[in-house]
């Protein structure tokens, strides 16, 4: 593979399995510990949270395919917005029930932009090399997917703080993803400078 645009994408993508995975596995713990929440209705809000996300994915799609006509943008606007909403977590310390799902509900938006990273390939690349691509990518997500908790889990135990894990969370989805929207920015400029 030597699409450096494919490599920017695994690592976004990357970054995407960390903070959405990380968020999934350790919201219900969050609620029962912080917010006081039984682990039944812990349970229940978390589905909830990711209920909303399940609607933002086509959502996503839609506004790719029609109005913005462009799919990089939605795998890199949920990332960073994820990112931050797990920063804002962390310095807003939320502990009351509507505070916290309200932010979590804005993390979990990340979910829109797991079936748009796919869609991009077949944009970028021919037919023959699209099925390595598309294994790399999944591969890439679901390594993020693994390192999410695990880091946030390993951060928990060492400071006792569930605020820093959220803040390494969104730092990191922020990080892998700006190699790939400093590309696509790039690559936007120079086609309005065209035109």
């Amino acid at each position: 593979m030597k699409s450096l645009r494919v490599w920017l994408l695994c690592l976004a993508g990357l970054g995407g399995g960390v903070i959405f995975i990380g968020t999934l596995t350790w919201v219900p713990t969050y609620l029962v510990k912080i917010v006081n929440l039984s682990e039944a209705h812990a349970g229940a809000v978390s589905s909830l949270m990711l209920l909303l996300g399940s609607f933002g994915t086509p959502l996503s799609g839609y506004i790719a395919d029609r109005v913005i006509k462009r799919r990089s943008p939605m795998v890199l606007i949920p990332i960073f917005a994820a990112g931050s909403g797990c920063i804002l977590i962390s310095i807003m310390e939320p502990r009351e029930i509507y505070q916290t799902i309200l932010m979590f509900a804005f993390v979990l938006l990340s979910s829109t932009m797991w079936w748009i990273i796919p869609s991009i390939l077949s944009e970028w690349l021919p037919m023959n090399i699209l099925g390595t691509a598309s294994g790399l990518l999944s591969s890439m997500m679901s390594l993020g997917g693994v390192l999410g908790p695990f880091i946030f889990g390993l951060v928990l135990d060492l400071t006792g703080s569930f605020y820093h894990g959220w803040f390494l969370l969104g730092s990191v989805a922020i990080l892998l993803a700006s190699p790939m929207a400093l590309s696509t920015s790039k690559r936007f400029i120079a086609s309005m400078l065209k035109h």
